[in-house]
């Protein structure tokens, strides 16, 4: 279900909030087996940091579009507070004749007032060559983007029936 963000949530995820790009949300768990050995831990590490820099030297719109892009955008309100968001999905579509670019996102972190079930519609937008990403807060917006996303779901799911 699309959720439409109040005017109290729209105060913890600010509508000008910005990515501090997509940092590694991948918890590595603290009962690693012991078998493992130091070097392959120090692989480990090289591995993380060389992607979170290489992720941190990304613009939020490479971010969104990168089809390979498996980890989640931490998004950052105007006094600093981060959030964390799984990407569902990015919709360019038309809207009162102007193409925009949508991302659907869904909390990693329950947001109060919300569901887990709950997703947020957002719009990518650019200013000063940085790309911020807006809630959608016109609801009949919100439901037609989320609609297409549906739409998309079942034109995948038939194609991949067909086969």
């Amino acid at each position: 279900m699309v959720k439409i963000l109040s005017e109290q949530e729209k105060k913890k995820i600010n509508a000008s909030a910005k990515t501090t790009s997509s940092k590694t949300a991948t918890k590595k768990s603290t009962s690693k087996k012991s078998t493992t050995s130091s070097k392959s831990k120090i692989q480990n590490k090289v591995a993380e940091k060389a992607t979170k820099k290489k992720n941190e030297e990304k613009d939020l719109l490479e971010i969104l579009l990168d089809m390979d892009n498996k980890e989640n955008i931490i998004l950052e309100d105007n006094n600093g507070k981060e959030a964390e968001f799984q990407q569902i999905a990015v919709i360019p579509m038309e809207f009162e004749n102007e193409t925009r670019l949508y991302a659907i996102l869904k909390p990693v972190i329950t947001i109060e007032g919300t569901s887990k079930e709950d997703v947020f519609v957002f719009m990518a937008y650019q200013m000063d060559e940085v790309t911020y990403l807006m809630p959608v807060t016109n609801e009949k917006e919100a439901e037609m983007v989320y609609d297409k996303y549906l739409d998309m779901v079942d034109e995948a799911k038939a194609k991949s029936n067909n086969k």
